[in-house]
């Protein structure tokens, strides 16, 4: 996928050149959520210059390795992943001089996720309204008058609304196995969304009613990779598990640690129980060969979230609470 974003600065084309080409000054501009943090880089970049950083995207830290393939003075450069969140990435900068005091900078963006084209799309809306946002920064940097600055993350979903989500997701879940069709094709599909739907929707749903009994609040639900993929090495198989979030509202949350731990351990619990009531109804209203697939499936879930979220899941985090 191609994105090209263009803009104006106030700045001469040595200034903003000199600006954009330290690659120290991404830290500045980036938004915060991306904790964007340069590692390694040459006192002066050129062509074949390495520059080593990191940043989180959907809630993991990732690492990227550029390397300069192109560099202009003044009139822009090019960097290209050899390693990065992505399966392929280009960005070319290229600045015009429109006069002494404003300068056109144009963003080339070439990229591929590991996800293919619904990847591509969703990446593309993330990587624009970043854009926007680092080029607002330029702009207050080189003394503009800006509008409040404000990173619109597509990740984030309303609190309402995602709850709604999650509780019309799991009904549904509950609803899939009962309307099944009898046929051993289609009947296997309607199972496998219910379980899903199940695994899925249901664990910020129990994070959610637990936490609001105990005291907890919420600002937000949002889409990122769940910490499990910390055990995974395959870039390519971490961006299957993608998973909603609840951001805890620390200020307004009154709550001791053991509550915490219950809200914390409510997550998995749900996420492992719960798609048990799909083979288990099967095996009670529905075919047998259907019911022993998704007990098999439920039984594998079961053991991969007691081996790993104790390590790096949501019992991971409620066990660290217990502790302080």
């Amino acid at each position: 996928m191609k994105l090209i974003i263009s803009d104006e600065f106030s700045a001469s084309s040595k200034e903003l050149f000199n600006f954009i080409s330290n690659p120290k000054n991404l830290e500045l501009v980036y938004p915060k959520k991306l904790k964007v943090k340069v590692v390694e880089v040459p006192e002066r970049l050129g062509k074949g210059s390495i520059v080593r950083m990191n940043s989180v995207i959907l809630g993991q830290n990732f690492e990227w390795k550029l390397i300069i393939k192109d560099h202009k003075e003044n009139e822009g450069f090019i960097d290209e992943a050899l390693e990065s969140p992505f399966k392929y990435w280009k960005h070319e900068h290229k600045i015009k001089s429109i006069n002494e005091k404003k300068t056109l900078m144009e963003d080339i963006i070439e990229f591929k996720t590991f996800l293919g084209f619904l990847g591509d799309g969703f990446a593309s809306k993330i990587i624009k309204n970043i854009i926007e946002y680092r080029n607002l920064k330029i702009k207050q940097y080189f003394g503009e008058k800006t509008d409040k600055i404000e990173y619109k993350d597509p990740t984030v979903i309303d609190l309402k609304l995602g709850l709604l989500l999650c509780i019309i997701m799991s009904l549904l879940g509950f609803v899939l196995p009962i309307i099944s069709p009898k046929d051993l094709i289609f009947g296997l599909i309607f199972n496998f969304i219910a379980w899903f739907l199940l695994w899925f929707f249901t664990h910020d749903l129990a994070h959610f009613i637990t936490g609001y009994l105990l005291g907890i609040r919420f600002s937000y639900f949002y889409l990122g990779l769940s910490n499990l993929v910390k055990a995974i090495p395959f870039k390519r198989i971490k961006f299957l598990f993608l998973v909603l979030g609840l951001k805890i509202n620390r200020k307004r949350s009154k709550a001791s640690k053991y509550r915490f731990a219950v809200m914390y351990f409510a997550g998995p619990l749900a996420s492992m129980i719960l798609p048990f009531y799909v083979p288990i109804y099967l095996f009670l209203y529905k075919y047998n060969l259907l019911a022993f697939i998704f007990l098999f499936l439920s039984l594998i879930n079961l053991i991969i979230t007691l081996i790993f979220s104790p390590k790096y899941g949501c019992i991971h985090k409620g066990l660290n609470k217990l502790k302080e």
